[in-house]
């Protein structure tokens, strides 16, 4: 088996052109074209289109892009155990993560296992829950971590974070609450931002609306995570939020975070996802590992931290 020929061939179908292949393999265009040409001649398939705007893949070539990057991750595992059985843990591990934490659970978590494995490094891809999950599916990632999973088809929870959902503010806007409130509460009170409907979050919260028949207005609407922090932290309202995406404003006390009491929001989960079928590798075992601790280190500090709410005047 040529997985030289298969590299070429899923970064031309990863990128839809020869020449963005070209420069990111650093090989020359016509060696890649070369070699793909004769993967389908051995096939006795075509599987690309060649236009003037670019490569797509036909039907054919979707099916052995799948096949392809399945042969690619056995590759790779592979080669990581063996380093194992030496007694070395090294390799690449690539992460699909929420963008809201990646820059704190991820990184923290990180940080711990590099400093017991320096031979793996990491390629952490930020985005929104949906994509996470396309990505471990698709098996472009080795792990996931995603939010709400619980009841996605083709992929295996190995650990499930509690996150629940808080009504995040500055601190001095911040009214008192009982412990908890609702969303009715907050729109009633405070200007809104809230992340678009492309979060899995974003659909919750208006399930949540929707059923306590209630309309909401957010005056700013955005698909950025640190623009919703931002937004608090500003003092121009409200934003709904995991507690996980707004740890390190929460525990430095730049932003203040109210429970919500609605079921769906407070028994929010983030989720570590793998395609199913899949076997781990000792460094994702490792990793995986490490994002849990992280996220009891977060916790941890999150407890130690908590001040009471500022009570409004009268």
């Amino acid at each position: 088996m040529d997985f030289r020929t298969i590299r070429y061939f899923i970064e031309v179908a990863d990128n839809h052109s020869l020449r963005i292949a070209s420069d990111r393999l650093h090989i020359a265009s016509s060696a890649i074209s070369r070699k793909i040409s004769m993967l389908e001649q051995a096939l006795g398939v075509r599987l690309f289109d060649r236009t003037s705007a670019g490569m797509s893949l036909t039907t054919a070539g979707t099916v052995y892009r799948d096949y392809a990057r399945r042969v690619m991750a056995e590759t790779d595992r592979i080669n990581v155990e063996m380093s194992a059985i030496k007694g070395v843990i090294r390799g690449h591990l690539r992460i699909a993560m929420l963008d809201g934490i990646t820059a704190d659970l991820g990184i923290r978590a990180w940080s711990r296992f590099h400093a017991l494995h320096p031979d793996v490094t990491l390629e952490i891809q930020a985005s929104g829950a949906d994509r996470v999950i396309e990505a471990v599916v698709s098996r472009t990632v080795d792990v996931g971590v995603a939010a709400n999973s619980q009841k996605v088809a083709g992929i295996t929870t190995l650990g499930r974070l509690k996150a629940p959902v808080y009504a995040v503010m500055s601190p001095a806007i911040c009214q008192s609450f009982m412990g908890q409130a609702r969303i009715a509460d907050i729109t009633q009170r405070y200007s809104l931002a809230l992340p678009d409907r492309t979060f899995v979050l974003r659909r919750q919260i208006d399930a949540c609306a929707e059923l306590a028949r209630i309309r909401l207005s957010p005056e700013l609407v955005t698909n950025s995570v640190e623009a919703l922090r931002e937004y608090a932290r500003s003092g121009g309202g409200v934003t709904l939020l995991p507690q996980l995406a707004v740890s390190s404003d929460l525990r430095d006390g730049r932003l203040v975070g109210i429970p919500l009491a609605e079921p769906i929001l407070r028994n929010s989960t983030i989720d570590i996802v793998v395609s199913k079928g899949d076997a781990l590798s000792p460094s994702l075992k490792a990793y995986v590992n490490c994002i849990k601790d992280a996220a009891e280190d977060i916790a941890s500090a999150l407890r130690t931290t908590a001040r009471p709410l500022r009570r409004s005047k009268p």
